[in-house]
């Protein structure tokens, strides 16, 4: 925001020079050496600046557009109106150098998450300077009993851990049982682990049970999920 009045531009769209994202429909642009945007197109396979779908500019501004885009029969906001008013219109680019992630299907939302459990992505995320605010629910403090081992994991409040959780994000009230092994998982509210399971690359929804004994391994390019409520 401070970028946009800055430069004094119409329009300011946040961008991450990155490898092609999964998202097809993004699109990728060049910038002139001042930042102003010389030119819009549709993504491709190769490095570039890509759009993060991040858009500022004046009320006023975006309803003369959107009503000159409706009486020209426009469908496109990026292809019909920002490149049709590219040199009409001061747009301008501002890079953004933290952490981004495109989530399109369950093993980019799986890489997500085991991105969170390096300090560098949470630090980038979660900053003091920019909070994010989300509704509160406390619950008890996790659990752990006396035979439990967990490392570089996200366990959220309510959990009781009794055995062995690494590289792994639990959200709140998961219970992992004696004995059970859960690594490079991501295991939903209220899924409930019982003794001496092995969990290995498993999304878990929301109430899932898995029965003693029971040994499930994915792939981080394949992991293993559980629809909600499902019980193994």
């Amino acid at each position: 925001f401070d970028r946009h009045l800055k430069t004094g531009a119409d329009i300011t769209i946040a961008y991450k020079h990155t490898a092609a994202p999964a998202i097809r429909e993004l699109t990728k642009f060049e910038l002139a050496d001042d930042g102003r945007i010389t030119s819009i197109s549709r993504r491709t396979d190769d490095e570039a600046n890509y759009s993060l779908n991040v858009i500022f500019m004046r009320k006023s501004l975006l309803e003369r557009l959107i009503s000159e885009a409706i009486g020209l029969g426009y469908h496109s906001f990026t292809e019909d109106v920002l490149q049709k008013n590219i040199k009409s219109l001061k747009i301008y680019g501002c890079e953004f150098d933290g952490y981004v992630r495109t989530i399109d299907g369950i093993q980019s939302y799986f890489e997500a998450n085991m991105d969170l459990l390096k300090k560098e992505n949470r630090k980038s995320l979660f900053s003091k300077e920019k909070p994010v605010f989300t509704k509160v629910k406390d619950d008890v403090p996790a659990i752990y009993g006396l035979d439990s081992h967990a490392s570089n994991s996200l366990i959220a409040d309510g959990c009781v851990i009794e055995g062995t959780v690494e590289n792994s994000v639990l959200f709140r009230g998961v219970h992992i049982g004696k004995g059970a092994v859960v690594k490079n998982c991501v295991l939903m509210q209220n899924a409930y682990i019982s003794d001496d399971v092995k969990l290995n690359c498993v999304i878990a929804d929301k109430n899932v049970v898995i029965k003693p004994n029971k040994n499930l391994s994915g792939d981080v390019k394949f992991p293993v999920f559980i629809g909600k409520g499902i019980v193994i």
